[in-house]
């Protein structure tokens, strides 16, 4: 089950494309009410990875000094 949602962009397909390229992007695209907070996102689209946490979760690398 999953939510789908669709919309028009009335601008050019590079500049859409650097609005997501550039850092931060994770950030605005999630909906404020989404209880959880964005630990580290990938240094760019092509590494395509974030890493998220739920609200209070303790990152991992503080209980062990690593990753």
């Amino acid at each position: 089950m999953g939510l789908t949602y669709s919309s028009v962009v009335r601008a050019a397909p590079a500049g859409v494309f650097a609005w997501y390229s550039r850092p931060g992007a994770i950030t605005r695209l999630m909906p404020p009410w989404q209880p959880v907070r964005v630990v580290r996102e990938a240094p760019s689209v092509r590494a395509g990875q974030a890493v998220l946490a739920p609200p209070h979760a303790v990152p991992i690398r503080d209980l062990t000094g690593s990753e």
